[in-house]
């Protein structure tokens, strides 16, 4: 039988974990909580409580991630390129991610579900659904309804009734662990970033649904929007290059980032204008706070993004070859330490 495993990631928000973890308490595998946290006591208390009564559920915070680093930072020298202390100020999604690929490697599991925190399952069913739908494909997504798990430039356009593309996200992905050839950047929209760079050669499965918990899409406007903003022009400069089946190469050239930049700046242009012309006074802040952001960019910070990324691939590749419970880093990280058990 396969050994499958949930990854579900939080941080700062317990109430909303303690809704979402109370969904996984019946599902016949283990579900590690990562916490990044700045504050994980809350978080600690409410996993541990969980733990009290079910045996699936384990913490793993900052201190069970320094014991594990401890293990592994001298074998690896390039680790902090992929995976940074939990547990720090801004966003640090993307390091999360690739430290959960590395310890569901060493815990030998094969399939893995990557769970927000704010996400409620409607059919339980869904869990055991996708993980054997892996047996045709690399990745299977559910639809994610109730609010929708977008950015704040794609809210407004909702508000707008400007269209926004959906796709799959990692609010709630099951897939293959040897299917993994990528790693996730640290910025916003590292899973969609991450999915399109693995679409050309995995097989996507869309299955089912599930809920996310409602939030305000316009606080803290438009420091939110000029935080995301990079990361929407990455993977939109991703999607391009892949739906179009452009040579990945691409990603290193100048002429593609002055392209998307470009594109962006219409795009945000049109929002600013029918904000305006609406009323809508948020859209019309963000859409000229984000115009101005663009005009200061640089089609060089995306080149180096990406220089980066592919000179480090093969690395990536080596190091989660070598994550496995019978690998060189495996070897050095026990499930008692993963699990929170020590």
């Amino acid at each position: 039988m396969n050994k499958k495993g949930i990854i579900m990631f939080t941080k700062d928000r317990p109430e909303a974990l303690s809704k979402s973890l109370s969904q996984v308490t019946n599902v016949d595998m283990p579900v590690i909580v990562l916490d990044d946290s700045t504050n994980p006591e809350a978080t600690k208390l409410i996993v541990n409580n969980f733990a009290k009564k079910e045996n699936n559920i384990y913490y793993h915070g900052g201190f069970e991630q320094k014991k594990i680093l401890q293990k592994v930072s001298n074998l690896i020298s390039d680790l902090d390129y992929f995976i940074k202390p939990l547990g720090k100020n801004g966003w640090n999604l993307g390091y999360v991610r690739n430290y959960a690929i590395i310890i569901s490697k060493a815990l030998n599991f094969e399939r893995v579900i990557f769970m927000d925190d704010d996400i409620i399952i409607k059919d339980y069913n869904i869990v055991q659904e996708m993980m054997k739908l892996l047996d045709n494909g690399d990745l299977v997504g559910a639809k994610i309804s109730g609010m929708p798990d977008d950015s704040v430039v794609g809210h407004i356009m909702r508000e707008l009734g400007m269209k926004s593309h959906e796709f799959l996200s990692g609010g709630f992905l099951a897939f293959n662990l040897d299917s993994v050839s990528e790693y996730f950047l640290n910025y916003y929209n590292e899973d969609w970033i991450w999915l399109f760079l693995h679409k050309p050669k995995a097989k996507l499965i869309n299955h089912g649904e599930v809920y996310q918990l409602p939030f305000n899409p316009f606080e803290n406007v438009p420091e939110r929007a000029l935080q995301q903003e990079f990361g929407e022009i990455l993977v939109e400069g991703i999607r391009y290059v892949i739906e179009y089946d452009k040579d990945i190469s691409i990603v290193v050239k100048k002429d593609l980032w002055n392209y998307m930049l470009n594109k962006r700046t219409e795009i945000i242009e049109e929002i600013t204008m029918v904000s305006e012309h609406s009323n809508f006074k948020i859209g019309a802040i963000v859409g000229k706070s984000l115009l101005e952001y663009i005009q200061n960019i640089q089609s060089e910070n995306f080149v180096d993004v990406f220089t980066g990324y592919l000179k480090r691939r093969e690395f990536w590749l080596k190091l989660i070859k070598s994550s496995n419970n019978s690998g060189t880093v495996g070897n050095n990280l026990t499930g008692d330490v993963i699990y929170g058990k020590i």
